[in-house]
């Protein structure tokens, strides 16, 4: 008797596992990649989370105040984009540009 997987049980299991939790996971080092498959030469790196529940809702609830303000920036950078740009004050112009200007005025 031949047991196979069904696609929906297939679907069901793949889901599930991305449910089950990563603590205590080995990482590797390849140069500047990190990879859950070691490479030649790799070098493993622990990667639990060694933080309390207190601090890792201390640290959300940080992150979630940062993209808050992040957004609440982004809003009144966007108003200000949209806003009128005032006219510059006309600046006084050189009397040898005046003199440049008349003269070009009165020659046919």
């Amino acid at each position: 008797m031949h047991n196979h997987l069904t696609p929906v049980a297939v679907v069901l299991l793949s889901i599930a596992s991305l449910w089950t939790p990563a603590w205590g996971q080995t990482v590797y080092k390849c140069g500047n990649v990190y990879s859950q498959v070691p490479c030649p030469g790799a070098v493993a790196v622990e990667a639990s989370d060694n933080r309390t529940p207190a601090q890792k809702a201390q640290a959300d609830a940080a992150a979630a105040q940062a993209a808050k303000s992040a957004d609440k920036m982004e809003k009144a950078r966007l108003a200000l984009e949209k806003a009128p740009v005032a006219k510059a004050p006309k600046l006084p112009v050189p009397a040898s540009q005046i003199a440049k200007t008349q003269t070009e005025k009165e020659t046919p």
